[in-house]
């Protein structure tokens, strides 16, 4: 079965690079503990 969710406030996902004053929408994944899962986004089980 799967379910929809929606997000009433789509800004909570920009986030502003420090550095560049670039916005981007989700988050940086360099805290995960291996390459192939620091590359592939926001789904840690690929």
């Amino acid at each position: 079965m799967q379910t929809a969710e929606t997000l009433t406030h789509l800004g909570y996902l920009q986030v502003t690079a420090p550095d560049s004053c670039e916005m981007f929408c989700g988050s940086d994944q360099e805290w995960f503990p291996t390459e192939r899962q620091r590359l592939t986004g926001c789904d840690p089980r690929q």
